[in-house]
């Protein structure tokens, strides 16, 4: 199970999506050996077209609690980018570019430790899917 808090935010969020959507995307490639979804870019050349990444670009705070020391956070942006190299690879690319968009709306949608979108009260109001 992934603990989100808000001292934690930025690093177990985009974990936390990372883990759902590796749990719930099909690989276009059936014969990788790897995982194909990432928090950040992967450290080696990635030479297996299309890959996913998932960034955490920031949030807006809204009011402080009434001990004044926490921040409630309202809006939380995320970067999902879907990198693809080939023509082959582009039309893999369009299949997962819809898939992201679905199992992120999804608030049944789980890691594999069984942890949902729902539980962790995550709702999916506007999406920027970059595709390259």
């Amino acid at each position: 199970m992934t603990t989100v808090t808000l001292n934690t935010l930025q690093n177990t969020l985009p974990l936390f999506f990372m883990y759902v959507l590796r749990n719930n995307l099909t690989d276009p490639l059936t014969s990788r050996d790897n995982p194909f979804v990432y928090k950040d870019a992967p450290e080696s050349d990635q030479d297996e077209f299309p890959f996913v990444i998932v960034e955490y670009e920031g949030g807006e705070n809204d009011l402080p609690t009434l001990d004044g020391t926490l921040f409630i956070q309202k809006t939380n942006t995320f970067i999902v980018r879907i990198i693809s190299k080939g023509t082959s690879s582009i039309q893999r690319r369009d299949v997962l570019a819809d898939e992201v968009v679905s199992i992120l709306q999804n608030p049944s949608s789980d890691a594999s430790d069984g942890d949902t979108i729902k539980r962790i009260n995550f709702v999916l109001k506007y999406m920027k899917l970059y595709i390259f």
